[in-house]
C-alpha cells in the first residue's frame, strides 16, 4: 500500500548552532562573500555556525547565514567551500 504522506528528497543534517570563541576574546565569523576573520561583536549572525557529527570525533563545521563550509588546507589555513 503506498503512502500518501510526501517524502523528502533532501533532509537538512541535524546540528549544533554556537559561536566559536577564541582565548584571545574573538569569536569566528564568516562574511558573505565566504571570508573570515574574528569580531569581538557577540550579537553577529555572521558568527553563528552549525557543527554537524560526520564520524567519530569529526565535525562539519556550516556558517549558518551563508551555508558555507570551513575546511583547513594543508597547511593549516581556514578557507570557505
Amino acid at each position: 500500500m503506498a503512502s500518501s504522506q510526501p517524502t523528502k528528497t533532501n533532509p537538512q543534517l541535524k546540528g549544533i548552532v554556537t559561536r566559536l570563541y577564541c582565548r584571545q576574546g574573538y569569536y569566528l565569523q564568516m562574511h558573505p562573500d565566504g571570508s573570515l576573520d574574528g569580531t569581538k561583536d557577540d550579537s553577529s549572525n555572521s558568527t553563528l555556525f552549525n557543527l554537524i557529527p560526520v564520524g567519530l570525533r569529526v565535525v562539519a563545521i556550516q556558517g549558518v547565514k551563508t551555508g558555507l563550509y570551513i575546511a583547513l588546507n594543508g597547511e593549516g589555513f581556514l578557507y570557505t567551500s
